[in-house]
């Protein structure tokens, strides 16, 4: 009727992920990100009369690529901004626990 409590998962062969890994799925998501923006949501406003579909940012192919550009620097910049804050975010708690352990493996007198 009772069953035995799970066995806490043991983590300790998995690896991390490579950074180059991180940052490939990083340029994935941001250049697919401003893909979108740059077109289908610009088309999108162009025919709901938001811009006008005559004007020249609706149709011009150097306007959207500059777009398309933009966007992609400005994802990347904050999701690296995010990667370096959970980084040193991770650090200081890895840190903090080593002090923890260090009080408590050091003799009292």
């Amino acid at each position: 009727m009772f069953e035995e409590p799970a066995q806490p998962a043991d983590f300790s062969d998995r690896r991390q992920p490579r950074t180059i890994t991180v940052v490939g799925v990083i340029l994935a998501a941001s250049l697919a990100f401003s893909y979108l923006l740059a077109y289908p949501v610009l088309d999108a406003l162009s025919s709901h009369g938001v811009i006008s579909p005559a004007s020249p940012a609706a149709h011009d192919e150097l306007f959207r690529l500059r777009c398309l550009f933009y966007i992609f620097l400005g994802t990347m910049a904050l999701l690296m901004s995010v990667a370096a804050l959970f980084r040193w975010a991770s650090r200081r708690q890895i840190s903090r626990i080593d002090a923890i352990v260090d009080a408590e493996d050091s003799p009292q007198s």
